[in-house]
């Protein structure tokens, strides 16, 4: 009886697993991705992409969102989600929190708040129309903290978004938009190789040695008040 509970209840998890599983490849048709799984939220769910970064699908809505979900008392539910993946070591020692110097990323990043009287910089890696990263940029500013924009338009999420992306480097850097364009296609090369597909990531650095201080995921206020207060 117990050996026929156990099976039961594992062909009814298998069920629930492809369920959802399906349930994303309708919503995203076009987005590959590992595994899907219902988070302890009601309605929404977790999606690892093939690049490790998890994303998040409110299902009554299908709203889609890429970002840190956090506690009210600071434990982060998106780092307990790819903990639970078993990529996951292997994805972060050859992603973004790889990166020990900054160097080779600035060129293909614009200045978007400078202040020389701070020794850290946010490098962020963001997308015109993404919703936290325009969160992350509200809250650094108010610190007047010194911020560098690394564009990384989601197209799939965000239609306008690349073109956007080009005008802004174009009128930030006084530049033609083919160079802009050239500026952003490099830039999403060497961001590929990082494993970076979901906004806004952002990588904290010492402005004079170009080293990384820390890596934030998502619109994680916490942390980013913890360097923001920083000199």
């Amino acid at each position: 009886m117990i050996k026929k509970i156990f099976l039961g209840s594992l062909i009814v998890a298998a069920t629930m697993a492809d369920n959802v599983n399906d349930m994303v490849s309708k919503i995203l048709p076009s987005t590959e991705f590992k595994k899907a799984f219902q988070t302890e939220i009601p309605d929404l769910i977790g999606v690892e992409l093939n690049s490790g970064t998890i994303m998040y699908i409110h299902q009554p809505t299908e709203l889609i969102f890429v970002g840190e979900i956090m506690t009210k008392t600071g434990v982060s539910l998106t780092q307990i989600h790819r903990e639970n993946s078993g990529n996951y070591k292997a994805v972060e020692a050859t992603g973004i929190n790889s990166v020990a110097d900054v160097t080779d990323l600035l060129e293909y990043s614009i200045s978007a708040n400078a202040n020389e009287n701070k020794d850290l910089s946010f490098l962020i890696f963001t997308d015109p129309d993404c919703p936290y990263c325009q969160e992350a940029d509200k809250f650094l500013k108010a610190k007047n903290a010194d911020i560098r924009h690394f564009f990384i338009p989601l197209v799939q999420l965000h239609p306008q978004a690349r073109e956007k992306s080009i005008e802004i480097i174009s009128k930030t850097n006084k530049i033609s938009k083919t160079e802009s364009t050239t500026l952003l296609d490099n830039g999403l090369e060497k961001a590929k190789k990082l494993n970076i597909d979901g906004t806004p990531q952002i990588i904290v650095f010492n402005k004079k040695t170009n080293k990384t201080v820390a890596v934030i995921k998502g619109f994680n206020r916490l942390a980013l008040e913890q360097y923001a207060t920083e000199r």
